[in-house]
């Protein structure tokens, strides 16, 4: 903007209408004859000449959509697993799941050491944990655990519940520093 003055230049795309090539200006609102409604896009030849085009007529080809951030297939179909757990005998302590549904969360807690302390299907309870969700599936492990914040014990020298998982028996509190064994119900 100089001496008060605003200058708006308008992008033109290069694009090609049934193998010509052209310059697309802008998207025009339009009726027909018979007060039908649509856009139609005012597209400029080689040679100088300006036509109205229909959209479904206008290749555009200066890769404008590189630009910009898609989700992949992937990305758009996949939906995260919620994370349940799963208990028989609350003297044994729990498991947590990452499943699909609760059903699913079942059916994985029966192939796991939670099936041999049930006396009967009736003693499973599998119960989701509102609000987390994650891409991890299956039986979580004690890094997963703790990366999605459920652990379940506090550091005994600060009372803080952030830790660095050293391997399955041992944990970092990332607060003071202490170095000490997960409480597991089973040891």
């Amino acid at each position: 903007m100089a001496n008060g003055n605003i200058k708006i230049e308008l992008e033109c795309r290069p694009c090609f209408v049934k193998g010509k090539k052209g310059l697309f200006h802008k998207w025009v609102h339009t009726k027909n004859l018979l007060g039908q409604e649509f856009e139609i896009g005012i597209v400029e030849y080689e040679n100088g000449q300006v036509e109205e085009i229909t959209p479904n007529n206008i290749e555009f080809c200066d890769d404008k959509l590189k630009e910009y951030i898609f989700k992949s297939d992937k990305q758009m179909n996949s939906k995260k697993n919620r994370v349940y757990t799963a208990t028989a005998d609350e003297d044994y302590g729990c498991i947590y799941i990452a499943a699909k549904n609760i059903r699913e969360a079942k059916q994985i807690a029966l192939t796991t050491w939670i099936a041999e302390t049930m006396e009967n299907y009736i003693d499973l309870k599998v119960k989701w944990q509102k609000g987390i969700e994650t891409d991890f599936e299956g039986e979580l492990n004690i890094k997963q655990i703790n990366e999605l914040g459920l652990t379940w014990w506090c550091c005994p020298e600060c009372d803080q519940d952030k830790f660095e998982i050293i391997d399955d028996e041992n944990y970092k509190c990332k607060n003071c520093g202490n170095v000490n064994k997960i409480p597991w119900a089973n040891y």
